[in-house]
């Protein structure tokens, strides 16, 4: 294969590249990108040139993710300090704000694949997911796994979602996280009971605790939080032929997900140790 465009940034200037989106509009076939430093470029890959270029205020923090939405009319961005911040593509116009209560980091952004004004926001502590509406400033729904009570402003665990991907199952949309606790979360947004851990990390114990979703409504958000029961009876151990079978899931990290339908349903996770695990 041979390069057939490069495009070189001063890194001292803008800073390194946080994120990317390609689209095409139909005249127009666009590779987007975003810097740490506040510059989001709509780079035409058919003239080839600018085709636009939107500059963050530094006050808003470092971008960390962006996301277009799939008319390509408006994009959001969001930044180390909480902001959410959208975008009108057509006058190239900031035309909302919305700030996450604790100003935490905003690790991944998606569009939600059925209301045009709402938002995916993965953030930083507690596995959080919330969805906002850049309209009216409104936190719908959050999914919460974590032990911390919900939508807590002082305390948070350490882990976070790093990916999420969208998509439609049998005409419900369902959302697909992976993060820092090596696990692959599956949360349906019109059956909330129904969520449930895809894949568990390598390190998780044999016998897990018995895992359900419950829903409650928090200060006016939709809250659909993991709850851990008791551990399920043990089962005897009875002597094995051969070794042990390897555990499925990751050991680090999961900093990627996506899903994919050919015949059936796929879902891909890539983890910080070089593995990428295809699932079904």
């Amino acid at each position: 294969m041979t390069t057939r465009y490069t495009r070189n940034l001063d890194s001292q200037e803008e800073g390194c590249i946080a994120d990317m989106h390609y689209f095409d509009t139909g005249s127009q076939s666009i590779l987007a990108y975003a810097t740490m430093y506040g510059s989001i470029v709509g780079w035409d890959l058919r003239s080839p040139g600018t085709a636009w270029k939107l500059e963050n205020e530094s006050k808003h923090g470092l971008i960390t993710s962006f996301c277009v939405d799939s008319r390509q009319s408006w994009l959001a961005v969001g930044t180390s300090n909480g902001s959410h911040i959208c975008w009108d593509l057509r006058f190239h116009l900031p035309i909302s704000t919305v700030i996450h209560p604790t100003n935490a980091r905003v690790r991944r952004l998606a569009m939600h694949p059925t209301r045009q004004s709402c938002l995916i926001s993965a953030i930083q502590g507690n596995n959080e997911i919330s969805m906002w509406d850049m309209e009216t400033g409104s936190r719908h729904k959050t999914f919460w796994a974590s032990s911390a009570p919900p939508l807590s402003i002082t305390h948070a665990s350490n882990h976070s979602a790093f990916s999420v991907c969208l998509a439609n199952r049998d005409a419900s949309p369902m959302l697909i996280s992976g993060g820092s606790d090596a696990r692959v979360r599956i949360w349906d947004f019109d059956k909330p009971e129904d969520s449930y851990i895809m894949v568990e990390a390598a390190n998780d114990v044999v016998n897990p605790a018995v895992v359900s979703y419950k829903q409650q409504l928090i200060d006016g958000t939709e809250v659909i939080r993991e709850v851990y029961g008791k551990p399920r009876p043990g089962v005897e151990d009875v002597p094995r032929r051969g070794p042990d079978t390897p555990p499925p899931g990751h050991h680090d990290c999961i900093s990627e997900v996506a899903v994919y339908q050919t015949t059936q349903w796929l879902v891909v996770s890539a983890s910080c140790d070089g593995l990428i695990k295809v699932w079904k």
